[in-house]
């Protein structure tokens, strides 16, 4: 599924699978990447369905690629 990606977008969807939404700023940090590498890496992966914008700057993946919560334990 996820063979064709770089890297690079890999590292970026890493970053987003555990949910929320997050700024390109946000993304480009936790991959250790500039902006300008996490946009072209988001580019990629919205074009491919991995991940889309919910508004302006704001990034999300798509709910069935997130990472599911950990359950406790007892």
């Amino acid at each position: 599924m996820f063979d064709h990606l770089t890297a690079r977008e890999r590292t970026v969807l890493d970053v987003l699978r555990p949910g929320g939404i997050l700024t390109v700023d946000q993304i480009a940090r936790g991959a250790g990447l500039s902006k300008w590498k996490a946009r072209r890496a988001l580019g990629v992966l919205f074009r491919d369905g991995f991940a889309f914008r919910r508004q302006r700057d704001l990034w999300q993946i798509w709910p069935p690629l997130r990472t599911p919560p950990r359950k406790s334990v007892r």
